[in-house]
């Protein structure tokens, strides 16, 4: 009886101590946010992400996430998708600002995608003028053809 009394006691701590509520990625997400107060990009992207990806409903995270992810061209479509993310949060401040944020990001990207498709490559341009250089060899016979042909025919009507 003795013996059990203790183990009870300890089981019953133990189930206490289980019971306590925490937000799962709440603990990356502050790491994340901390980081980010230090200017230490790289590891608040990771542990945010972390917070994402063990919580999807933690719409700060996503938030903070597409921020930094749109200070980066090349996240741009990352930031893209944690902003819409976020714009889904049931608080309207976060979801407002999520989503001004979120237009600014896709004109950013859109101007990057026009950029980057309306440039030629070195093998495009090669090929554009050889195609250029052909059609106009072929224009050069056609019209010496043709001023063949009107030499001949101009001599035929003098004749």
């Amino acid at each position: 009886m003795n013996r059990l009394i203790p183990l009870c006691l300890l089981s019953l701590c133990l189930c206490m101590s289980a019971c306590r509520r925490q937000e799962v990625g709440a603990d990356h997400y502050t790491q994340g946010m901390e980081a980010m107060k230090a200017h230490n990009d790289d590891v608040a992207i990771q542990e945010l992400q972390l917070a994402t990806a063990e919580n999807a409903s933690l719409f700060q995270a996503h938030f903070a996430l597409g921020r930094l992810c749109a200070a980066n061209p090349e996240g741009l479509p990352l930031a893209i998708w944690h902003l819409r993310q976020a714009a889904q949060s049931p608080d309207a401040t976060v979801a407002q600002t999520a989503k001004s944020l979120l237009a600014e990001t896709e004109k950013r990207f859109l101007l990057q995608l026009q950029e980057h498709w309306g440039k030629e490559t070195g093998q495009d341009a090669e090929l554009r003028n050889q195609l250029l250089l052909e059609q106009n060899r072929k224009l050069n016979d056609w019209i010496a053809r043709l001023n063949s042909e009107n030499y001949t025919l101009r001599q035929m009507l003098l004749n």
